[in-house]
C-alpha cells in the first residue's frame, strides 16, 4: 500500500507541474503563451516521474490483486506471500518500468 500511495502522489505531483518544466525555448517550436521555466532535462525528468511512478502505482494494485487471489483462493498464508512472492513481484515490476521509462525518456525523440 505504501508503494501504491507514494507512486500515486509522486505521479500526481509531476502531472500537477504541467508546463512549468517545459524548455524555455518552447515558444520557438509552437505558439505557447504560458510560463516555461525548465530545460530539456526537467522535461525528461517530469516524463520519467509520471511514467515510472504511475506504473508503480498500477503494478502495486496488480500485486494487491495477486495477494487476494493467492490468500483467498489458493490458501497461501500472508506471511508466505510476504516472504516469497512480494519481493519477486516488486523486483519484476521495477525492472519492467525502469526499462520502459528509460527507453522512452532517453530515446532522443
Amino acid at each position: 500500500m505504501l508503494m501504491m500511495s507514494s507512486g500515486d502522489v509522486l505521479s500526481s505531483l509531476a502531472i500537477a507541474l504541467t508546463t512549468i518544466p517545459m524548455p524555455s525555448d518552447v515558444h520557438q517550436t509552437y505558439p505557447y503563451t504560458g510560463k516555461a521555466l525548465g530545460n530539456m532535462g526537467t522535461c525528461v525528468a517530469q516524463g520519467f516521474a509520471i511514467m515510472f511512478c504511475a506504473g508503480m502505482a498500477m503494478s502495486s494494485n496488480c500485486i494487491l490483486s495477486v495477494y487476494y487471489v493467492l490468500t483467498m483462493r489458493r490458501r497461501v498464508a500472508p506471511v508466505t506471500f510476504k516472504r516469497k512472492f512480494l519481493p519477486a513481484l516488486y523486483i519484476i515490476f521495477i525492472i519492467i518500468y525502469l526499462l520502459l521509462t528509460t527507453g522512452v525518456a532517453f530515446n532522443g525523440n
